[in-house]
């Protein structure tokens, strides 16, 4: 059940208009339920410069929010 439903949700981001590194970073916070800057950065083995301006994108489209540097899927 719990693959159907990552595989679900892996489906619903691809339809949404986001670069690749954008789907990434919001499946991985869907996934984990949340992340720091740096964790993001180190999991996905990307700059946290790159990660940072993925996330002001994500966060201006209000698909994400930030709270005490900590970033979640907006509920």
């Amino acid at each position: 059940a719990k693959q159907r439903i990552s595989v679900r949700i892996s489906e619903l981001i691809n339809l949404l208009d986001l670069d690749y590194i954008e789907k990434l970073i919001l499946s991985l916070l869907v996934i984990k339920g949340g992340a720091r800057l740096e964790e993001i950065s180190e999991e996905l083995d990307l700059r946290e410069k790159h990660v940072e301006k993925c996330l002001e994108r994500l966060k201006e489209r209000g698909l994400i929010e930030e709270q005490n540097g900590f970033y979640s899927v907006v509920s």
